[in-house]
C-alpha cells in the first residue's frame, strides 16, 4: 500500500475502530472514493450485520456465549510475530495509515 500511496493512486484506509463506532459514517465516505453509489450504503450497514466470520472461535456467536474467553500472552506473542513479519506494528500499537477513513 505504501508503494501505491508513493506512486500517487489515492488509498482510502478504513479503520475498524471507525467503522464499527459510526458505521454509517464511514461506509458513506468510502463509497465515493470506490466509486458505489450512495444509495447502497443501507444495503452495506445490513450486509455488515452477518457474521463474517461465522464458525471461527472468534466470531461474535462464539464471543457472546464465551465472554470469558481472553486473549492468551502466547498467542499475542505468535500474533506479534506474524505481524513482524509484515512489518506491521503489534497488536497493542494503534496503525493508521495515510488517508484513514
Amino acid at each position: 500500500m505504501s508503494s501505491y500511496q508513493a506512486a500517487g493512486i489515492p488509498i482510502k484506509c478504513v479503520k475498524y475502530e471507525n467503522l464499527i463506532s459510526d458505521p454509517y459514517r464511514t461506509v458513506s465516505r468510502m463509497f465515493p472514493h470506490v466509486g458505489v453509489s450512495l444509495d447502497l450504503v443501507d444495503t452495506a450497514l445490513q450486509a455488515m450485520e452477518c457474521d463474517s466470520h461465522a464458525g471461527l472461535s472468534y466470531s461474535k456467536e462464539n464471543r457472546k456465549n464465551h465472554p470469558d474467553w481472553v486473549e492468551t500472552e502466547a498467542a499475542i506473542r505468535r500474533c506479534n510475530k506474524v505481524l513482524q513479519v509484515f512489518n506491521l506494528p503489534d497488536l497493542q500499537s494503534d496503525f493508521v495509515m495515510g488517508g484513514t477513513l
